[in-house]
């Protein structure tokens, strides 16, 4: 019997995954059409339960034999188990590509992110200086505070506190600050 050809959209990955799921029961038509369970010792697993020549079978969930079979329950089971280990060997390599691949990226997309944040940090306190002078100066902790939660959050990987929270803090006491200088009257009322 001839098969057709693959699509190509077809991963190699798919096809590999149904290569091993199948092999363990690739010997199951051998099984049937044998007079002699002999060829059986070829195999690795275990064979106590065999019987000498194919005999009728019931109970099997994998080897459906409607004729005369060498296989039991216990060689059925150690089919499966070795399809089942198999099948969990082949997702954990793929996984653990994936999770590297994941990993690999956070870290760089880490990096960034913190230097990123400490470049506008600098810039931000450059400008500022120029442009506010003594204003900014005498109240520049407020940034250097918020900049320190911002990358302590995001860097660091801490998430003592969501971003909200950060930027709600930090607008609340930039205003109260604004207000205080462009109204030294009500300081005392704060």
């Amino acid at each position: 019997m001839r098969y057709p050809p693959c699509p190509p959209h077809t991963s190699s990955s798919v096809l590999l995954f149904l290569a091993l799921a199948v092999l363990p029961f690739s010997l199951l038509p051998v099984v049937y059409s044998q007079s002699s369970c002999a060829f059986m010792r070829q195999t690795n697993f275990v064979l106590d339960t065999m019987p000498d020549a194919p005999e009728k079978a019931s109970g099997l969930r994998t080897c459906r034999a409607s004729k005369r079979t060498c296989c039991t329950r216990e060689i059925e089971a150690q089919m499966e188990d070795q399809a089942k280990t198999r099948f969990e060997e082949s997702v954990h390599s793929r996984i653990k590509i994936i999770e590297n691949f994941f990993t690999t990226h956070a870290t760089q997309f880490q990096t960034l992110f913190r230097d990123s944040l400490k470049a506008a940090s600098v810039e931000l306190d450059l400008m500022f200086a120029r442009t506010y002078g003594p204003f900014y100066l005498s109240h520049s902790q407020i940034f250097n505070d918020f900049f320190e939660r911002l990358s302590n959050t995001f860097v660091t990987q801490l998430q003592l506190n969501p971003a909200r929270l950060i930027l709600d803090d930090f607008y609340r006491t930039l205003y109260k600050t604004i207000f205080e200088i462009m109204n030294p009257v009500y300081i005392t009322l704060w």
